[in-house]
Protein backbone atom coordinates (compact mmCIF):
# COMPACT_ATOMS: atom_id res chain seq x y z
CA UNK A 1 0.00 0.00 0.00
CA UNK A 2 2.83 2.27 0.93
CA UNK A 3 4.29 2.53 -2.66
CA UNK A 4 0.98 2.40 -4.40
CA UNK A 5 0.24 6.15 -2.43
CA UNK A 6 4.17 6.95 -3.21
CA UNK A 7 3.29 6.63 -6.98
CA UNK A 8 0.59 8.42 -6.77
CA UNK A 9 2.34 11.02 -4.91
CA UNK A 10 5.22 11.28 -7.22
CA UNK A 11 3.07 11.21 -9.75
CA UNK A 12 1.59 14.42 -8.69
CA UNK A 13 4.72 15.81 -7.22
CA UNK A 14 6.33 15.40 -10.85
CA UNK A 15 3.84 16.98 -12.71
CA UNK A 16 4.54 20.19 -10.93
CA UNK A 17 8.41 20.06 -12.20
CA UNK A 18 7.39 18.98 -15.69
CA UNK A 19 8.65 21.23 -18.10
CA UNK A 20 6.93 19.75 -21.31
CA UNK A 21 3.60 19.86 -21.87
CA UNK A 22 1.73 16.60 -23.96
CA UNK A 23 -1.89 15.36 -25.48
CA UNK A 24 -2.79 12.17 -23.21
CA UNK A 25 -5.02 11.63 -26.54
CA UNK A 26 -2.64 9.19 -27.78
CA UNK A 27 -2.94 6.92 -24.46
CA UNK A 28 -3.60 3.50 -25.22
CA UNK A 29 -4.74 2.49 -21.74
CA UNK A 30 -6.21 4.69 -19.01
CA UNK A 31 -5.19 2.19 -16.46
CA UNK A 32 -2.12 0.20 -15.60
CA UNK A 33 -0.07 -1.71 -13.44
CA UNK A 34 3.46 -0.47 -12.47
CA UNK A 35 6.33 -2.52 -10.69
CA UNK A 36 8.96 -0.06 -10.25
CA UNK A 37 12.58 -1.63 -10.09
CA UNK A 38 15.24 0.78 -8.70
CA UNK A 39 18.54 0.02 -9.72
CA UNK A 40 22.48 0.86 -8.83
CA UNK A 41 22.84 0.10 -12.88
CA UNK A 42 20.12 1.05 -15.17
CA UNK A 43 22.14 0.37 -18.31
CA UNK A 44 22.90 -3.37 -17.30
CA UNK A 45 19.23 -3.86 -15.75
CA UNK A 46 17.40 -2.49 -18.62
CA UNK A 47 19.25 -4.40 -21.19
CA UNK A 48 19.00 -7.54 -18.86
CA UNK A 49 14.80 -6.95 -19.24
CA UNK A 50 15.12 -6.01 -22.93
CA UNK A 51 16.23 -9.76 -23.37
CA UNK A 52 14.47 -11.64 -20.96
CA UNK A 53 11.58 -9.69 -23.02
CA UNK A 54 13.18 -10.93 -26.65
CA UNK A 55 14.16 -7.58 -27.28
CA UNK A 56 17.45 -7.73 -28.16
CA UNK A 57 19.01 -5.59 -25.50
CA UNK A 58 20.35 -2.33 -25.27
CA UNK A 59 24.16 -3.19 -25.84
CA UNK A 60 24.09 -3.27 -29.31
CA UNK A 61 23.37 0.62 -29.01
CA UNK A 62 26.72 0.99 -26.98
CA UNK A 63 28.35 0.45 -23.80
CA UNK A 64 28.87 3.95 -22.92
CA UNK A 65 25.00 4.74 -23.32
CA UNK A 66 23.62 6.73 -20.47
CA UNK A 67 20.29 5.61 -19.75
CA UNK A 68 18.32 7.52 -16.70
CA UNK A 69 15.32 4.49 -16.72
CA UNK A 70 13.32 2.23 -19.17
CA UNK A 71 9.85 1.16 -19.80
CA UNK A 72 8.31 -1.81 -20.73
CA UNK A 73 4.58 -2.60 -20.74
CA UNK A 74 2.38 -5.84 -22.03
CA UNK A 75 0.38 -5.30 -24.99
CA UNK A 76 -3.04 -3.85 -23.73
CA UNK A 77 -4.51 -5.56 -27.55
CA UNK A 78 -3.64 -9.57 -26.00
CA UNK A 79 -3.99 -8.73 -22.74
CA UNK A 80 -6.46 -7.03 -20.88
CA UNK A 81 -4.76 -5.14 -17.96
CA UNK A 82 -1.23 -3.47 -18.77
CA UNK A 83 1.18 -4.07 -16.87
CA UNK A 84 4.48 -1.89 -16.92
CA UNK A 85 8.08 -2.43 -15.64
CA UNK A 86 9.84 0.78 -14.98
CA UNK A 87 13.69 0.48 -14.27
CA UNK A 88 15.00 3.50 -12.62
CA UNK A 89 17.89 4.47 -10.58
CA UNK A 90 17.96 4.35 -6.61
CA UNK A 91 18.50 8.07 -7.05
CA UNK A 92 16.27 9.52 -9.20
CA UNK A 93 14.36 12.87 -10.45
CA UNK A 94 10.95 13.60 -11.29
CA UNK A 95 11.58 14.20 -15.00
CA UNK A 96 12.67 10.48 -15.41
CA UNK A 97 9.92 8.94 -13.42
CA UNK A 98 7.44 10.94 -14.91
CA UNK A 99 9.05 9.97 -18.58
CA UNK A 100 9.05 6.35 -17.87
CA UNK A 101 5.58 5.90 -16.30
CA UNK A 102 4.51 7.99 -19.35
CA UNK A 103 5.47 4.70 -21.59
CA UNK A 104 3.37 2.71 -19.72
CA UNK A 105 0.08 4.76 -20.91
CA UNK A 106 1.31 6.11 -24.58
CA UNK A 107 4.07 2.79 -25.10
CA UNK A 108 7.08 4.62 -27.61
CA UNK A 109 6.30 7.80 -27.61
CA UNK A 110 9.93 9.37 -28.88
CA UNK A 111 9.99 10.50 -32.29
Amino acid sequence: RMKKALVVLLMFVGSAHASEKFSTNSNFVTTSTINWVSVDNVFEACDIESKKRGNGGFARLGKGLKMDGCAFWSDPTTNKTNVCTVITAKNTDHDTVGHEFRHCFQGNFHK
